[in-house]
């Protein structure tokens, strides 16, 4: 809880779960990275991206839908 750099995100979090906006904009290009890399990297059958687009939808949504904190550096 007190290192420098995750410490406060990590009180945040504990404390009414928050998440910093830069955070969550990491998450979302991060999930969204990894689901083109999926794409074309497996080649899945339809049922199977449209499963996968679908749980990432889920936990980009809860991602965003969490309160925001001031991230600290400015931002």
């Amino acid at each position: 809880m007190d290192h420098p750099t995750f410490g406060k995100p990590l009180r945040d979090w504990r404390a009414a779960g928050a998440i910093p906006r830069s955070a969550k904009a990491m998450a979302c290009v991060g999930m969204t990275i990894g689901f083109v890399v999926f794409w074309y990297s497996v080649e899945p059958s339809l049922p199977l991206a449209v499963g996968v687009a679908v749980m990432f939808l889920a936990c980009a949504v809860y991602v965003v839908s969490r309160p925001a904190m001031a991230d600290g550096n400015g931002i």
